[in-house]
């Protein structure tokens, strides 16, 4: 029977950490990325990396200290028009590209990878429509 050599082999696979796509696996595919049997690989925490890189101009909840709104004037991340018109792609552009002169806010693209700046860019969304006040009807 060939039953057994295939399970045996499949117990060497897994036990020995063979690596596989995450589509073999059931995990949902994402470019290519390949995973140890038993592991899969986790988002990035968009709050916990805003807190590490942004919190110190943009404050905790997106309102700038005094000290920062006194040193950059148009500091603004929770404009309400400059958030709402602005595709999550657009907001990581900001972050790879940076903004104004080197003083102002410079690129993140040595700091953070493609998939952290999209996971800030969802967490500062986030933390704009919680800032925003409650409409009346």
């Amino acid at each position: 029977m060939m039953i057994r050599p295939t399970i045996a082999a499949l117990l060497v696979a897994f036990t020995t950490g063979t690596l596989f796509s995450t589509r073999d696996a059931g995990v949902p595919f994402h470019r290519g990325t390949l995973v140890a049997v038993g592991t899969y690989e986790q988002a990035p925490d968009g709050k916990a990396l805003y807190e590490e890189n942004c919190r110190k101009c943009h404050g905790v909840r997106g309102v700038p200290p005094k000290a920062m709104k006194e040193k950059f004037p148009k500091i603004a991340l929770f404009d309400e028009a400059f958030i709402t018109k602005r595709s999550d792609d657009s907001l990581v552009k900001v972050l790879v590209k940076g903004v104004g002169k080197a003083e102002d806010m410079k690129s993140f693209k040595d700091k953070m990878s493609p998939e952290e700046m999209l996971a800030v860019s969802k967490y500062v969304r986030e933390l704009a429509l919680k800032s925003r006040p409650p409409s009346t009807p």
